[in-house]
């Protein structure tokens, strides 16, 4: 060491010089802390005396304890883990001294080192190595990154690749979608890729070209199919026009027959049913039927045509509803192979006396609306069409006048919904008992907004039809009208009107007195009370002649007022002792036969009806 280098410091490690081994050997210094690395024996020799690599071991001061490095060594180790305040590197030391061997973790200056030692087995020493944790994983690290980026070289690359032998498999493809869409645009001479390889490839080319000429095929079957179809359908249209055109759908069917108020429906379930009703009026009997032809479509409907033309052709020969039927039945039952019936109910009103002659064969039973409404008790008998010979039995009912006939097929009570429920005969009953009507169109209609209620959006399954007919009485043999104002200079006119209908009807002029005096007495006090305040206000009176009853109808928009609840007079005491009112309404009832007062939708109406003789 050259003196002129000493530098004075506290920190001894600046005059420290760092040589190599092999100027310490050159020098003599390594004779006694030296060994030699024998590469052919794998081990170390003491001395450096050998040929090989030198180590500083100092194995000769520790063999022959030429100088107390193990204990000067010891104490440092014992002094620096209690100044570095380090019990780990403490309980190494005592390891080390107890010739243990181990490998642990441990932070010395700042950084995690790993230390291995072990004993020499040549020797007393205790051999440990230190060095910092990361140049342990370092190479693994290195490694690590290499590979990453190795395998992300190599997906790129296979990534590149497969997006070549894809791109170039999906070619067809493409041309195969153009193809699709040109054919679906209804060009089937369209060309398809040419297709060399055999694989995939060639299977979707060979299904392409297949579904090609299939489809050529399937178009033309379709479109003769379509147009059989359309001739079909043609023919079921003109089917269903003639139907149609064989039952009567021009409502009111009777304008002039004021006693009568008729409407009816029919609505198939398919293009042509087998549902059916008719009427006609022939002196002065309305006959009637409706019936319904067993199954659908075709069959039924030609049924139905031949039972409607029986009807027409029968009632020619027979009055009575058994014998008509009788007869229907055996022309329909006579070579009857296909088993089919007809169910049907048949009617001849009277419209003169209201008398009602029918017979049921198999049909649902009417439902009758008057003062009371329910359904009419039949005969069921048996449909038409099934046992030649068979014996119908009719009945007979005297209808009330304003009483309607309410007939159905069982398309109606049996509409179903999507839930499978029926719309049934007891809601029928209780819609038509729970809801009035004015006209027999109203009626009808209504059921029928009721039933599509209740179906909803269920498809019809079987043909429904409805006929009402509402019997409004005998035909007015005499009818005249007059309106007057509130207005007491109107009552000469009154008279003269009395006096034209008794001269026109040919009544005795006792009676046309009597009437005068009535219809005076009943108009002055709608005059005088109806319209207390108000003038101007209309008076109408209506008189009608309907067998042998003259009824007088006065018709205002006044106060109510029932005149019939007015108590009868005591004519027997004087009139200075006889209470004011009553003696006008008690002398009209002395008067005529029969006097009603009832109030409808804002109008009093005031009847009075008097039984005459005519000449």
């Amino acid at each position: 060491m050259n003196p002129d280098s000493y530098k004075p410091s506290i920190d001894d490690c600046v005059n420290l010089v760092n040589e190599d081994i092999a100027i310490a050997e050159k020098d003599g210094s390594l004779k006694l802390i030296a060994s030699t690395y024998d590469f052919q024996n794998n081990m170390l020799r003491e001395g450096t005396q050998w040929q090989g690599k030198k180590v500083i071991t100092f194995s000769n001061i520790l063999k022959n304890n030429a100088f107390p490095l193990a204990a000067i060594l010891q104490n440092v180790l014992e002094i620096g883990a209690k100044e570095m305040n380090n019990p780990e590197l403490r309980e190494i030391g005592r390891d080390m001294q107890r010739k243990k061997n181990g490998f642990v973790s441990s932070t010395l200056n700042g950084v995690e080192r790993m230390i291995y030692y072990m004993p020499l087995p040549s020797s007393d020493w205790t051999l440990a190595v230190v060095f910092p944790k990361s140049e342990i994983y370092l190479p693994l690290r290195n490694s690590a990154i290499i590979l990453i980026i190795l395998m992300t070289c190599g997906l790129l690359i296979l990534a590149f690749i497969i997006i070549k032998i894809i791109s170039k498999q999906l070619v067809p493809l493409t041309h195969f979608a153009k193809s699709a869409r040109e054919i679906a645009k209804g060009d089937f001479q369209v060309e398809l890729p040419e297709i060399r390889t055999k694989d995939e490839m060639r299977e979707l080319y060979d299904a392409f070209d297949y579904m090609k000429h299939h489809l050529v095929h399937y178009i033309n079957t379709l479109q003769k199919t379509t147009s059989d179809k359309e001739k079909i359908e043609s023919e079921l249209r003109i089917a269903r026009e003639i139907q149609m055109g064989m039952i009567p759908k021009t409502f009111p069917p009777f304008p002039l027959r004021k006693e009568l108020d008729q409407f009816a429906i029919l609505n198939p379930a398919k293009e042509v049913g087998g549902d059916l009703y008719d009427y006609f009026i022939d002196q002065d009997k309305l006959y009637f039927i409706i019936g319904d032809v067993s199954g659908k479509g075709i069959p039924a409907s030609l049924l139905m045509a031949v039972t409607r033309s029986l009807f027409r052709s029968v009632t020619l020969h027979f009055n009575t509803p058994s014998e008509i039927l009788t007869n229907l039945n055996n022309s329909l039952a006579e070579n009857n192979e296909s088993n089919m019936f007809v169910t049907l109910f048949l009617g001849i009103l009277d419209l003169n006396s209201g008398t009602l002659q029918f017979c049921n064969a198999g049909h649902n039973p009417p439902i009758i609306l008057n003062s009371d409404c329910n359904y009419l008790s039949v005969i069921p008998n048996l449909p038409l069409g099934l046992i030649e010979g068979f014996d119908f039995v009719a009945q007979e009912l005297h209808l009330t006048p304003n009483t309607t006939l309410l007939l159905y097929t069982d398309g109606l009570t049996e509409a179903e919904n999507a839930q499978k429920q029926l719309y049934g005969e007891s809601r029928l009953l209780s819609f038509v008992q729970e809801n009035p009507f004015d006209t027999t169109q109203q009626l009808i209609e209504s059921i029928v907004e009721d039933v599509e209620h209740h179906v909803q959006q269920a498809e019809q399954s079987d043909d429904m039809t409805l006929l009402a007919i509402n019997y409004k009485g005998a035909p007015l043999k005499y009818e005249k009208n007059l309106t007057l104002l509130n207005d007491i200079s109107q009552i000469s006119l009154l008279q003269s009107f009395i006096d034209e209908v008794g001269e026109e009807i040919g009544l005795e002029k006792s009676l046309v007195l009597k009437l005068n005096l009535a219809l005076e007495e009943a108009v002055s006090n709608i005059i005088l009370y109806a319209y207390p305040k108000e003038m101007g206000k209309k008076i109408m009176v209506s008189v009608a002649l309907k067998n042998n009853d003259l009824i007088f109808t006065i018709t205002d928009t006044g106060i109510p007022f029932d005149p019939t609840l007015s108590e009868n007079p005591n004519i027997e005491i004087s009139a200075e002792e006889r209470p004011i009112g009553g003696l006008g309404i008690f002398l009209i009832k002395q008067i005529m036969n029969e006097v009603t007062y009832t109030r409808i939708h804002d109008i009093n109406v005031f009847t009075m009806k008097k039984k005459i003789d005519q000449k």
